[in-house]
């Protein structure tokens, strides 16, 4: 269980009403309040259900979601942990225990960077930075390496159990083995930076094993609910906030897009765009943008994002696309140094419209009139259950396409 996700399964607005606070209604998903860290007479506090998350306008630090609030209501995020784990009924035990585990995987990050860095293993650091990667993205993004079977779990002193418990190492015949054994490893962390899992990527000259493999779903970990460099572009561009959030296809790809200058960036982690990345991701933006490679599962990829999209998106909340083209993702781009072109395709993404126009326009009945009935039956089962003022806006750019041809 994610302690973080358990505060957030219900509205701000909500947890905040519950606490005594006097809101009032200023959009369909914001609220605001009396600034309860100043002398407020007229509400300077805004309350985003959509994005989980408070702002007041007067007092410049205060500023956040449901744990920052209580930080500072607390004075303190011990106290505020506290206070939300006897509201939400989360047992301080199993609160300590995945606290033991955070540490594990804090550990294991921590040993696995130090080998990378360390002058005996070259290849590997030589084979990143050959790929375009600078030490700086590689310390941002603390990128490590797990050189023999016994690295890790010959290191642990201590709570083995929680390291196998997330996978780490692996319990076999009486003995122990490292999970992400002569991988290199990307940590994954949380929203607030604290490492809930890893991939990891076979050496350069692996052969007969998966080229990335990720941690198994566990006591921290949740892939349909967790993003790859989220974190990190938070700390790159200092905002917990996004004009946009560019979505790739791998862990490369996001090392790749920050060595060109583009922060905002994340990836899913072995699985498709779900609806609930979708979800996390518009805590922190209104604009998502995919951006996956341009090969078959690429566009496979995309049109299983798009999907995953229609019960999320609404006249403030809005996703697009960029196609690279056959063969190009962002970690080619940075090797081939095509960094200027690749921001120019930025500049021209395909919109929400051309996904409904193209779905239609496969449709094809025995005769016109079926044809005609055929598009309009496929466009209302794609907007149900769509925002339905975003639905509105929509039919006059795909109106065409459903008579186009009959």
């Amino acid at each position: 269980m994610d302690v973080f996700s358990e505060f957030k399964r219900i509205p701000l607005s909500e947890y905040l009403t519950g606490q005594g606070f006097n809101l009032s209604r200023v959009k369909a998903h914001s609220y605001k309040m009396c600034c309860p860290f100043h002398d407020d007479k007229n509400p300077s506090l805004v309350v985003d259900d959509q994005k989980g998350t408070f702002r007041c306008f007067v007092c410049p630090d205060v500023k956040g979601d449901i744990f920052d609030f209580e930080t500072l209501r607390c004075g303190s995020s011990k106290e505020a942990m506290k206070t939300l784990c006897d509201h939400f009924g989360v047992s301080r035990t199993e609160h300590n225990e995945l606290s033991s585990m955070h540490k594990s995987a804090f550990y294991a990050k921590e040993v696995y960077r130090r080998a990378l860095m360390n002058p005996k293993y070259p290849a590997i650091k030589d084979y990143l930075m050959g790929r375009g990667l600078s030490e700086r993205t590689l310390e941002l993004f603390d990128v490590g390496f797990c050189p023999t079977r016994n690295y890790l779990a010959g290191s642990i002193k201590h709570n083995r159990e929680d390291f196998i418990a997330q996978q780490l190492i692996v319990e076999k015949n009486d003995s122990c083995y490292d999970f992400f054994a002569h991988r290199i490893t990307f940590p994954i962390k949380d929203a607030t930076g604290q490492v809930v899992g890893f991939g990891g990527r076979a050496k350069p000259d692996a052969t007969d094993t998966a080229k990335y493999i990720n941690s198994a779903a566990g006591p921290l970990y949740d892939k349909s609910r967790t993003v790859y460099g989220l974190h990190e572009a938070k700390v790159a561009t200092g905002s917990r906030e996004f004009e946009c959030l560019y979505v790739v296809e791998g862990y490369m790809d996001v090392l790749a897009c920050h060595e060109m200058g583009l922060p905002n960036v994340v990836a899913c982690c072995g699985t498709s765009v779900s609806e609930e990345h979708l979800r996390l991701l518009f805590q922190y933006t209104n604009r998502v943008v995919f951006l996956l490679d341009g090969d078959q599962a690429g566009f496979k990829g995309l049109k299983k994002a798009l999907e995953a999209a229609l019960p999320v998106v609404s006249l403030t909340k809005m996703v697009s696309w960029v196609s690279l083209g056959s063969d190009m993702d962002a970690g080619l781009v940075l090797e081939k140094g095509k960094g200027a072109w690749f921001k120019s395709k930025l500049d021209l993404p395909h919109t929400l419209d051309e996904y409904f126009r193209g779905e239609l326009a496969v449709v094809y009945g025995t005769n016109l009139l079926e044809t005609a009935c055929l598009r309009e039956q496929r466009w209302l089962d794609m907007t149900r259950g769509m925002d339905a003022d975003l639905v509105r806006v929509l039919r006059p750019f795909i109106e065409s396409a459903l008579h186009e041809g009959t």
